[in-house]
């Protein structure tokens, strides 16, 4: 037996993994590391990924950890009935050393962490100082918020409303990744023949970095801290949309457009399992949230639901939001640090007023408060006490998260460019929320304008707040720090 066969049983051992032996199903198509070409006086040295794709690594940048690796190929099985059966999971090459446990130890995921508080443990800018700007003058569009590795490296995806034509995506479609430095240099791109739209990164503490595909064939690959695909995972059915959230555990949750929820291994994309919820479009802003202990996974539904699941994927509750009638939620919920869940939900159509409800971890109602428009964003869970939300109608407001009631509120001047339908609203330390819109982006004290920034389109993009106080904001395709 060669070593690489040997090394192949022992790492199916100790996984339950099968190795398959038989003809080769056509996988994906995979991604690719490129060279980055950054501006700077670095020194370049050339690395070279496992999958024998050319990555360029900028001074300082740490190579991927030289471990033992095999190529398997793994058959997606799912333990919970759904009607989304699952197709085969293509593995590159996995590492016989699990991936560590995710820390919101930077801004990791979407919301910054699984309960997706969007609260930053350090204090953010406090002018509208400009620290740096990632990108060309003409870049591919980028409209998903960015993520931050706990080395300092910046993850944004780009690809929206490319040249792709049909579903699936044409050979002119190109959707990227590009990791960025804390200075602003590009260490590596990534780029995959299929679309992204809103899609949001997700890292580990490891560096691995979970991307879905929200538009084409709505595929979730991993992809390495060199910049290398691991594994790809392809649905049938509706595609994947929204971001990956990460658990406490490391399991990866996603859901696809039907608001089905998966949960898959990260070391090789297996399928642990599924279970499908009321259906109805989830928007591009949906994605599971963890409870603070890991062990109830809270997924809403575009059916107007909010279903809480335990860690095999078996419903505990589901409770539907008290908004209007045919009220949807196309948005994550938030979860605070007593376990309360926080979930905004849109009208029925248009402009119609819909509500931000508190549920309990049993599923009971605790308080909802009737806004003046709907919502697709995320709430946030501030540490001193408030949820902030904001909407279609330009309203940013401060709730008491005991009650519900008013703190305060702020509205934007200007028209339907000036709501925040999309970005959710990201919180320093201080209390201070940074909110961006189509035409800009604010900093609020207890609702009043602390500084703002006009003229920067975000496309929709929720901001990121680092541990080291930095503010990252996509700017379509760049990327601006602030701090």
């Amino acid at each position: 037996m060669t070593i690489l066969a040997i090394g192949a049983a022992i790492l199916a051992a100790a996984s339950g993994l099968v190795i398959a032996t038989g003809h080769h199903r056509p996988a994906v198509q995979l991604g690719t590391a490129h060279s980055s070409s950054p501006d700077t006086t670095d020194d370049i040295t050339s690395g070279t990924p496992d999958d024998g794709s050319s990555v360029t690594l900028g001074a300082g940048d740490a190579a991927a950890p030289s471990t033992t690796s095999t190529t398997l190929r793994a058959t997606a099985r799912s333990s919970t009935t759904s009607s989304t059966p699952t197709s085969s999971t293509t593995v590159g090459p996995v590492s016989v050393t699990s991936p560590q446990k995710a820390a919101p130890t930077e801004w990791p995921m979407f919301m910054g962490g699984p309960q997706h508080t969007g609260q930053s443990p350090a204090a953010g800018p406090q002018t509208s100082h400009v620290r740096w700007t990632y990108g060309d003058s003409n870049p591919v569009e980028a409209r998903g918020a960015v993520v931050v590795g706990s080395d300092g490296t910046a993850y944004l995806a780009h690809g929206a409303n490319g040249p792709c034509g049909p579903i699936p995506p044409g050979p002119s479609c190109v959707a990227q990744v590009d990791a960025v430095s804390s200075t602003g240099q590009r260490r590596w791109q990534w780029t995959v023949n299929d679309q992204v739209d809103r899609s949001v990164p997700a890292v580990d503490d490891a560096g691995n970095v979970y991307l879905t595909t929200d538009r084409g064939t709505g595929s979730l690959f991993a992809i390495t801290p060199a910049g290398a695909t691991r594994w790809t995972l392809s649905l049938n059915g509706h595609y994947l949309r929204g971001s990956v959230t990460i658990g406490t555990d490391g399991t990866l949750y996603v859901q696809d457009s039907n608001s089905t929820v998966f949960a898959v291994r990260a070391i090789d994309g297996h399928v642990l399992w599924e279970r499908a919820t009321n259906p109805g479009s989830i928007g591009y802003a949906g994605a599971p949230a963890v409870s603070p202990d890991g062990k109830t996974v809270y997924a809403t539904s575009g059916g107007g639901l909010l279903y809480a699941l335990n860690p095999g994927g078996a419903v505990r509750w589901s409770v539907p939001v008290s908004g209007p009638s045919n009220a949807v939620i196309a948005n994550a919920p938030s979860v605070g640090p007593d376990g309360t869940i926080y979930v905004a939900a849109g009208g029925s159509s248009g402009d119609t007023p819909s509500d931000i409800d508190a549920f309990s971890p049993a599923g009971s109602i605790k308080w909802h408060f009737t806004s003046d428009g709907m919502f697709e964003t995320t709430p946030a869970v501030t540490s001193g006490g408030l949820v902030v939300a904001a909407n279609n109608m330009g309203t940013v407001v401060g709730l008491h998260a005991a009650n519900g009631t008013v703190a305060w509120t702020y509205h934007s001047d200007g028209d339907y460019g000036a709501n925040f339908y999309l970005a959710s609203p990201v919180v320093g330390a201080d209390g201070t929320v940074y909110a961006a819109n189509q035409f800009g982006l604010v900093a609020l004290k207890q609702g009043s304008v602390a500084w703002s920034a006009a003229g920067i389109p975000t496309g929709g993009a929720t901001p990121a707040l680092t541990r080291s106080g930095r503010l990252l904001v996509v700017r379509l395709g760049q990327l601006v720090a602030y701090g």
